[in-house]
């Protein structure tokens, strides 16, 4: 059981990608010069989407590594819809964009991560920094802190200044005992919201779970103030 995107569409799609070793040719380990294209087409072969993806990765010895990507796009709007109160009407929008990565090592106990779009979208203008933050401390400790931030701006239309904060804390006490907990804040619904769990896994992922949630939302008008508490124990019969 997935998420399905879309429904009843033609989608080609293809994929050119070349992994270039540097040997002792400069400060670089490796690039990787790639070009993407899909399409979404209705049943009647109406278009739906484009993108077309031209990119290259430049990688370092240490694991650095930064992408340098240009993204052209095509949406064709049949039906009006909204972003967060922003009404987009249908029309047939073709943009192009900046697409920049910046990332450490994954491999490291601490690793950053910065993926950065600049340019249209849907007749206006977005700007967009989608951050993220990873400490390891050995196999037992892990926090993930992420902050993205999206603003988009409009000739004729309200702007929009999106931020989406959390962080997840986990801690192993054993392989199978294990704490949780997320953190997360988002300024468009003004709701703040913290999940915390301690598992104790059995057999075939049962076992006990304690999960605490809470809600709080700063907005008068349509405010949600919640927190629930539950406890699921599960147990694997062997019958044979």
């Amino acid at each position: 059981v997935g998420f399905l995107q879309r429904n009843a569409y033609y989608k080609p799609e293809f994929l050119i990608w070349k992994t270039i070793r540097t040997g002792k040719k400069g400060p670089l380990f490796e690039i990787r010069p790639h070009i993407y294209r899909r399409t979404f087409y209705k049943t009647n072969r109406d278009l739906l989407s484009d993108y077309l993806h031209v990119d290259n990765h430049w990688v370092w010895p240490s694991g650095f590594e930064i992408h340098t990507g240009v993204n052209f796009t095509r949406e064709v709007v049949y039906s009006s819809f909204s972003i967060s109160n922003i009404e987009i009407g249908n029309g047939d929008y073709s943009h192009s964009e900046l697409q920049f990565v910046a990332q450490t090592n994954p491999n490291k106990n601490f690793f950053w991560y910065n993926k950065t779009y600049i340019g249209g979208y849907y007749g206006g203008r977005r700007t967009q920094f989608i951050n993220s933050m990873n400490l390891s401390l050995g196999n037992k400790f892990n926090a993930d802190l992420n902050y993205n931030y999206t603003r988009l701006v409009f000739q004729d239309k309200e702007n929009l200044n999106s931020i989406i904060a959390g962080l997840r804390l986990s801690y192993q006490f054993t392989p199978k005992i294990f704490i949780q907990s997320l953190i997360q804040r988002n300024n468009i619904t003004n709701v703040t919201s913290i999940n915390a769990r301690f598992g104790w896994l059995q057999t075939a992922n049962t076992g006990l779970f304690i999960v605490y949630n809470i809600v709080r939302d700063l907005d008068w008008f349509d405010e949600i103030n919640d927190s629930i508490f539950s406890i699921k124990y599960t147990y694997q019969f062997d019958l044979l």
